[in-house]
């Protein structure tokens, strides 16, 4: 039932009650839930169309940046800070920028310290 409110809202493009209905499952079930958070900005970057939808979304996942380092979860990370720079080019705003530069930075140290660490 949730996932079907959740499909529905997505198709509709009603992100609040997309997030609500993805919140409540998380809260029911156990899944992955940063998976599933990422999965609802992915769902709806395409979507967005006013620059409000698109910082919304982006705040939305860029709160997704520390989760994906600490699981070590890069490529997600690297999705990311995609979307989030994506999000601030768009929209042109300069918090999302900053959080883009800052998310590429991050990720290209923890990859050289992986990368010494390896050696």
């Amino acid at each position: 039932m949730l996932a079907q409110a959740y499909n529905q809202a997505v198709a509709l493009g009603d992100w609040a009650v997309a997030k609500k209905a993805l919140d409540q499952r998380i809260a029911r079930f156990q899944t992955d839930p940063f998976a599933l958070k990422l999965d609802l900005a992915r769902d709806f970057a395409p979507k967005a169309k006013s620059n409000g939808d698109k910082i919304v979304i982006g705040n939305y996942v860029a709160g997704l940046f520390d989760s994906a380092m600490e699981q070590d979860r890069l490529s997600e990370a690297r999705a990311i800070q995609l979307m989030v720079t994506a999000m601030g080019r768009d929209t042109h705003d300069v918090g999302l920028q900053t959080r883009g530069t800052d998310f590429q930075r991050r990720i290209n140290e923890y990859r050289e310290v992986k990368r010494q660490f390896d050696e």
